[in-house]
């Protein structure tokens, strides 16, 4: 039978960032399931696979899948193994694909020919198909297979419409963009300098994308780039949708001398590991004209954090996502006043390694979970991995093996 596996969270929801191994066993001793597998981006939260476990044993078997290394995230089906039923003619009922040749079609037309082994299993691998809808079928002895739809899509997505308040900025001001795109993409994120910022989705106007520039240190000018990444992961090259003219910071002048207030020094700074992120929080930082909001200023090497990012507002908490697990990343956070004056003093570094393993399980068979067992919101670390659902893809009855009369 063929089946498929998602990799959920508290909410029954697929996460497509989940990259663990899956191993797969039965009480059925004498099944045949397939060996462990790794989960791809591509593969985003969920994995099909085709005829990929056959029961040999009649009765009630259960079938388990668990994150290898971790026995606590899994999900189960229970199944019931029956016998093939003769009919008056005395005919044996075949329940799964027989040995011969295969015709393979795409979209009406047939595009292979593949010969299936002793037990029925054949595979095969198509060459590189154009974008768009593909509907597959399988035909032996002029019987046709039910209809696979895959849609492909290579093109990434493009920015349609970009809008930036200010095009001229003093030395660490700020200015606000907004980008229209494709709805619900995984991530839209613009440059400047060494300043990136993650651009988030209107809730109220999808495909409508908005954020914080922040002009760099030294005066000069500076291309504004936009890379986007699709649903389906494609990753579109630096698009580029503006340009900034940055000019030396203003100050006041009061006695012939230049003077202006900076914000406080950020203290307090903790850093919990989430999967994929880091949640960092800290005590507010002070500042005379007030705090517009935070510069967090992380990397791999402690001694040179080259990344940066800017939080929305003045709020003393922020999730740094896009995050690798099992790499240890540092953070220093600096206040950045109402008049775009960045702080003096970054904040001590703090410390933090994402890991994907932070949550318990959730047993989802069948699906949606119960709600007995399942905390009533997401934890504070973000979407951890609670459990695995295994839904069957066929659905007529199991089976032992049979051979033709």
């Amino acid at each position: 039978m063929s089946f498929r596996v998602r990799a959920v969270d508290s909410r029954v929801t697929t996460i497509p960032t989940f990259s663990g191994t899956v191993i797969f066993s039965s009480t059925d001793s004498n099944a045949q399931v397939p060996s462990s597998y790794t989960f791809k981006t591509a593969d985003q939260g969920q994995k099909t696979f085709d005829l990929g476990l056959t029961f040999r044993t009649l009765g009630s078997q259960t079938f388990v899948v668990q994150q290898q290394g971790n026995s606590l995230i899994r999900g189960e089906k229970q199944v019931q193994v029956v016998g093939g039923q003769s009919s008056s003619s005395g005919q044996v009922r075949i329940t799964k694909p027989a040995p011969g040749t295969y015709k393979i079609f795409d979209n009406g037309q047939q595009i292979a020919e593949v010969q299936a082994n002793i037990s029925g299993r054949f595979s095969f691998n198509s060459s590189l198909l154009p974008d768009g809808q593909h509907t597959f079928q399988a035909q032996s002895n002029g019987i046709q297979s039910d209809s696979v739809i895959v849609t492909i899509d290579t093109t990434p997505a493009q920015v349609e419409q970009v809008n930036i308040d200010k095009t001229t900025l003093g030395t660490g001001e700020t200015t606000n963009i907004s980008i229209n795109s494709d709805p619900g993409l995984n991530a839209v994120q613009a440059t400047v300098g060494e300043f990136i910022t993650d651009l988030v989705e209107d809730k109220k106007n999808p495909g409508i994308y908005k954020g914080t520039l922040t002009a760099p240190a030294q005066p000069g000018n500076y291309v504004v780039n936009v890379i986007i990444t699709d649903k389906v992961g494609n990753v579109s090259p630096a698009i580029q949708v503006g340009k900034l003219n940055v000019t030396a910071a203003a100050t006041n002048i009061s006695g012939g001398a230049a003077s202006f207030s900076v914000p406080s020094k950020v203290s307090n700074v903790h850093a919990t590991a989430g999967n994929a992120k880091v949640i960092l929080t800290w005590a507010a930082a002070q500042a005379e004209s007030g705090i517009a909001l935070y510069r967090i200023y992380y990397g791999t090497d402690p001694a040179k954090l080259s990344l940066v990012v800017n939080t929305t507002d003045n709020l003393n908490a922020f999730d740094v996502s896009g995050l690798q697990n099992g790499v240890p990343y540092y953070f220093q956070v600096v206040g950045v006043d109402t008049k775009g004056n960045e702080g003096d003093n970054r904040s001590l570094a703090v410390t933090a390694t994402p890991s994907a393993n932070g949550a318990a399980p959730v047993l989802c068979d069948p699906s949606p979970c119960p709600a007995v067992g399942l905390p009533s919101e997401i934890p504070q670390d973000g979407p951890g991995t609670y459990g695995m659902i295994v839904t069957a893809l066929m659905s007529t009855a199991l089976w032992k093996g049979f051979r033709r009369k």
